[in-house]
C-alpha cells in the first residue's frame, strides 16, 4: 500500500540484510513502525509465529489488525466518503482511505486521482489483502503501541523505520522527538537486541551498513527529488 515514506522499492534489500543477520539465532522479529507494511511481509516468513508488529497511530494498527482477521477493504472509496472519513474516529477503513486513497500516500493529503483512470483504491486493496495474508499465515501479531512502550531485549531483532528527523508527522500521535528515539534505540542495543534503523543520518555511534539512491516522487509529472536511503546498526560493545 502506498504510504508516505514507505519502503516498497527497497524493502527486499532491507529484508535480506535483517534476515541474514538473524540466521541461527532464534530471535523474535519486532517492527515498531509498521506503517504501510512494505518490509514486514518479506521478513515475517523467516520468523514464523515470532513476529510482533506495532504502530503508534491507531488507524494504522486498526487497519492491519482487521485485515489479518479477515476484514476486506472496499473496492471503492468516493471523494465524499474520503472527506467524511478524514474527520471520523480511528478505524481500519479510515486508515485504508487516509493512506491508500491519498495522493502520494500522505495521510489525507488529497484524494488520489490522476485523471487517467488509475484506480488507486483497488490497487491499495490488493496490496493490503496480499500483505495481510502473509502476516496471517505466519502468525504475526499487530498492536497499537508507541515504540517507547515496547520491552525489547536480547531475544529480539528490531527494524525501525521511524519518521525521519525534520519531516512532517501524523496528527494524533504527537510531535516526533528523534533524540528520544535514538536514546531508546541505544538502550535496546545495550540490552542485547540487534537493532536496524532506516534514516538519512544517525548519531556517530551508529554504523551505516547500506545505502541506496531513491527518487521521491510527489508530483503529477512523475519527477521528484533524489534522496539517499540508509540503514544503520550499532554493534554491542564488549
Amino acid at each position: 500500500m502506498q504510504y508516505m515514506g514507505g519502503k516498497a522499492r527497497i524493502a527486499k534489500d532491507i529484508a535480506n540484510i535483517i534476515i541474514d543477520a538473524s540466521k541461527g539465532k532464534n530471535l523474535t522479529y519486532v517492527e515498531p513502525f509498521l506503517g504501510g507494511c512494505n518490509v514486514a511481509p518479506m521478513i515475517v516468513p523467516s520468523f514464523p509465529s515470532r513476529a510482533f508488529l506495532s504502530d503508534a497511530m491507531p488507524d494504522v494498527a486498526a487497519l492491519w489488525s482487521a485485515a489479518i482477521s479477515g476484514w476486506v477493504p472496499p473496492e471503492e472509496v468516493s471523494r465524499d466518503e474520503y472527506g467524511m472519513l478524514r474527520h471520523d474516529s480511528p478505524s481500519a477503513l479510515r486508515g485504508f482511505a487516509g493512506f491508500g486513497c491519498s495522493f502520494g500516500g500522505k495521510w489525507f493529503g488529497g484524494y488520489a486521482s490522476d485523471g487517467k483512470g488509475r484506480d488507486y483504491c483497488r490497487s491499495a486493496r490488493r496490496a493490503v489483502l496480499r500483505d495481510a495474508a502473509v502476516l496471517r499465515n505466519f502468525g504475526a501479531r499487530v498492536a497499537c503501541k508507541d515504540y517507547a512502550e515496547l520491552r525489547v531485549h536480547g531475544g529480539h531483532v528490531v527494524y525501525c523505520d521511524p519518521p525521519y528527523a525534520g519531516t512532517t508527522g501524523y496528527s494524533g500521535i504527537g510531535d516526533w522527538d528523534p533524540d528520544a528515539f535514538w536514546h531508546t534505540a541505544d538502550r535496546w542495543v545495550s540490552r542485547g537486541a540487534v537493532v536496524f534503523v532506516s534514516e538519512y543520518s544517525a548519531p556517530p555511534s551508529w554504523e551505516m551498513i547500506w545505502e541506496k539512491e531513491r527518487e521521491m516522487c510527489l508530483n503529477l509529472s512523475g519527477k521528484g527529488r533524489v534522496s539517499v536511503e540508509r540503514l544503520f546498526t550499532k554493534r554491542i560493545e564488549g
